[in-house]
């Protein structure tokens, strides 16, 4: 069977959001989000130049959130209390129901010195890195909302 062609619909970095405990963070200026799975591949010399296998690493989930300054204290007050918190990254394409949200229900954020950017106004970049929350079972979590019913067979 041929396979079926679709319409290519993107979503923006303008339309995004990023929550912390479910709530949106206030005055967000920039984000970086990034996820790995750290498989190492086990290379051992084959006649088909194929690989033997993976060798399952712990995966990883960093990024960072840079934020203006302003009344908002919601990631100052979580790098002093020294406990994780919920994240999520979302994003939307406007006047539609479709979404793209990233989930990490376990970040923590670690203290340093923070450095400050103007002119015009006073900003940080707060580096951060997820763990897998034991609760959840998982440490991060991609949910896609989109007019497609399901995928597979």
């Amino acid at each position: 069977a041929a396979p079926a062609s679709l319409g290519l619909r993107r979503f923006s970095q303008g339309s995004g959001s990023i929550l912390v405990g479910g709530e949106p963070l206030a005055n967000v200026v920039g984000g970086r989000l990034s996820f790995s799975n750290n498989l190492e591949p086990v290379e051992t010399i084959r006649s088909d130049g194929l690989i033997d296998g993976v060798d399952e690493t712990e995966a990883t989930a960093e990024g960072s959130v840079e934020v203006r300054f302003g009344t908002d204290t919601t990631l100052t007050a979580a790098i002093a209390a020294e406990s994780p918190v919920e994240m999520q990254y979302g994003f939307t394409i406007p006047n539609t129901d479709y979404a793209l949200r990233f989930h990490l229900p376990r970040v923590f954020l670690p203290k340093k010195k923070q450095e400050i950017k103007g002119p015009g106004g006073i900003q940080a970049s707060y580096d951060w890195r997820a763990a897998r929350d034991p609760v959840a079972g998982y440490l991060l979590r991609v949910t896609l909302v989109n007019d497609v019913a399901g995928y597979g067979p």
